[in-house]
């Protein structure tokens, strides 16, 4: 079972001036879902746990309308304003949240391990329609870069701040448990090139707790510490990374 709610949004809430420095959903992924789900101008999405907007944004110009949905307000406040979307603050664990009208799709990005799988079972009978689909998604970089060593190391002390809790983050046996099964998997890759604050910020945007108030409590040394030994890494001043996105359809 995910954690109760109201510490969920607290967390994420800590995190919002952050989430930019999040590894980047690939826009390919997006253009290959919308194919896959027969997107259209009249197709509508409900985006739970929406946090800045990144899935929302990104599947936009795919279909006619989105309603997003995060509990925290400083979230929503970072999420980029488009006509088509419509931001809404609601705890998805904790609040009978209901759409203007039901929806195609139910679409959530690293986000389902927080989600209560009886929250997501009446999420699903308020709002989807019958042959609707639930999608969840989520982009992760690769650890084979050479430099990947030395930022775990650096990193390290300061993760977890979540208690020991188990993290599935397909989503495979909360949506089982709610009668849903995965009938396709989307997954793209692509190599991007970033620098230094880039993954400082990164670190910031995946700490939590009292571990990211150290952190931050720590962050002069620690960016001099990040800076310093992933400096001879550089290659004109950026360092690659892997970057794989994916996305698995569940289908009643």
């Amino acid at each position: 079972m995910a954690d109760t709610t109201p510490t969920t949004i607290t967390l994420h809430s800590a995190q919002a001036r952050y989430y930019r420095y999040r590894t980047p959903y690939l826009p390919r992924l997006f253009s290959r879902l919308a194919q896959r789900l027969d997107l259209t101008a009249e197709s509508t999405l409900l985006d739970l746990c929406c946090g800045s907007g990144e899935v929302a944004t990104g599947c936009i110009r795919h279909c006619g309308h989105i309603y997003a949905v995060d509990g925290s307000a400083e979230m929503l406040a970072q999420a980029p304003r488009a006509e088509r979307i419509d931001y809404i603050q609601a705890d998805v664990n904790d609040e009978a949240y209901k759409a203007p009208e039901l929806v195609d799709h139910i679409i959530i990005g690293r986000a389902i391990h927080w989600v209560e799988a009886d929250s997501l079972a009446r999420l699903a009978r308020a709002n989807l329609k019958e042959d609707g689909r639930i999608i969840i998604c989520s982009t992760c970089w690769g650890a084979e870069a050479a430099w990947f060593a030395d930022y775990q190391r650096l990193t390290t002390p300061y993760k977890g701040g979540l208690g020991q809790r188990q993290i599935d983050t397909t989503g495979a046996g909360t949506l089982a448990s709610i009668g849903f099964s995965a009938e396709d998997q989307l997954r793209v890759g692509r190599r991007l090139l970033v620098d230094i604050d880039y993954l400082i910020g990164h670190a910031m945007a995946t700490t939590y707790g009292d571990r990211q108030i150290a952190l931050a409590n720590d962050f002069d040394n620690f960016s001099q510490r990040m800076r310093t030994t992933l400096s001879p890494h550089l290659v004109d001043g950026r360092l690659a990374m892997d970057v794989t996105s994916w996305a698995i359809v569940y289908c009643r």
